[in-house]
C-alpha cells in the first residue's frame, strides 16, 4: 500500500510543476524582450528563473551595488528612485557641476510584464538606480550567466539604447528650461 501512496505524491508534484512552468511560459508571451525567442527556447529559459518576493517598502537593488541579475514583474509594482544631483558652482571656475547628494527621488514606477536591471548587466557596471517594493511584488528573476546564454542582452541592448537616448533628451530639455 506504500507504493500508491509514492505514485500519488509523484503525480501530485509533477502535476504542481507543469502547472507552474505554464505559468511561467504565460507570463514569458507578455514580456516584449521574449517575443523573438523560439518557442523551443523558451521552456529552457522558463527553467532558468528563480522566484522572489518583496513586501512594500523593501529594497530589491541598490544604487551602487554590483549587477548580476535581471528582474521581471510577475506581479505587483516598483519605485525605481536614483539618487538626486545638485548643481553645484564652483568657486574657482566659476562653473556649474553636477554632485550626488544623498537624498533619493522617484523617476519612474514599473509593474507587471516589465523588467529592471538590464543596464547595469549590459554596461558590466554598478546599479544606476535603487528599486523599492510598491505593495507586494512577486519578481522572476535571471542570472547575468542565462541572460548571456539565451542571448538577451542583444534583444535588450536595443531597447538600453532607446531609453538612454528618451532620458538624455529630456534631461536636455529641462536643462535648457532653466
Amino acid at each position: 500500500s506504500a507504493r500508491p501512496t509514492s505514485q500519488s505524491s509523484l503525480t501530485e508534484s509533477v502535476t504542481e510543476n507543469a502547472n507552474e512552468m505554464i505559468r511561467i511560459l504565460e507570463f514569458m508571451h507578455k514580456v516584449e524582450a521574449f517575443n523573438d525567442i523560439p518557442d523551443a527556447d523558451l521552456s529552457a529559459l522558463a527553467q532558468a528563473f528563480t522566484d522572489r518576493t518583496f513586501s512594500d517598502g523593501e529594497a530589491i537593488i541598490k544604487e551602487g551595488d554590483e549587477a548580476n541579475e535581471l528582474f521581471f514583474i510577475a506581479s505587483g509594482t516598483v519605485s525605481i528612485c536614483a539618487r538626486k544631483k545638485d548643481a553645484v558652482i564652483s568657486p574657482k571656475s566659476r562653473r556649474p557641476s553636477l554632485t550626488q547628494s544623498h537624498e533619493e527621488e522617484e523617476i519612474a514606477t514599473l509593474s507587471n510584464g516589465q523588467h529592471f536591471g538590464e543596464t547595469a548587466l549590459l554596461m558590466n557596471a554598478p546599479r544606476n538606480a535603487s528599486v523599492y517594493a510598491k505593495g507586494d511584488v512577486a519578481l522572476r528573476v535571471l542570472s547575468r550567466q542565462d541572460f548571456q546564454d539565451f542571448g538577451l542582452e542583444r534583444r535588450l541592448r536595443l531597447q538600453v539604447k532607446d531609453a538612454s537616448i528618451n532620458n538624455g533628451l529630456s534631461t536636455l530639455r529641462n536643462t535648457t528650461t532653466l
